[in-house]
């Protein structure tokens, strides 16, 4: 059986039938690149990159990245691990090391930790993402 994209026809079209119908302002702000042709290279890169994780991790992930307050900071930890691979790294995403959990790992030639990386992603307040959408700008 053939591959298909993560995020490929099917995920768009199943996207646009749950969530195409609503208002713009009540979409979440993540739909016009989870559907529009201008943004298939940037679904297409996202799905690339969960595909080199493993199953639950990506599974996770997929979950987490359509969600407005949780979309960019997925993203700039999926190209943080790009960026760290394109460099020559091997590289673990969240591995356990005591009581630290770090987004990626960094591994030795011998497979051994060699430096962990933390992305951090400054966010808005979890309201200001239903303004936005309803397109209200007032904070009381």
């Amino acid at each position: 059986m053939e591959h298909q994209p993560r995020f490929g026809p099917g995920f768009v079209e199943e996207h646009r039938r749950r969530f195409g119908t609503r208002p713009r302002s009540a979409r979440q702000l993540t739909y016009d690149i989870a559907v529009e042709d201008e943004y298939a290279p940037w679904r297409a890169w996202l799905g690339e990159q969960l595909d080199l994780l493993a199953a639950t991790e990506a599974a996770e992930f997929e979950r987490e990245l359509w969600l407005d307050e949780s979309h960019w900071p997925c993203i700039f930890e999926l190209a943080t691990g790009a960026a760290l691979r394109a460099v020559g790294f091997t590289v673990v995403y969240e591995s356990k090391h005591g009581a630290l959990t770090p987004d990626w790992t960094v591994l030795d030639a011998d497979w051994k930790p060699a430096m962990f990386v933390e992305v951090h992603t400054d966010q808005p307040a979890r309201q200001t993402f239903g303004q936005i959408r309803g397109g209200t700008t007032s904070t009381s």
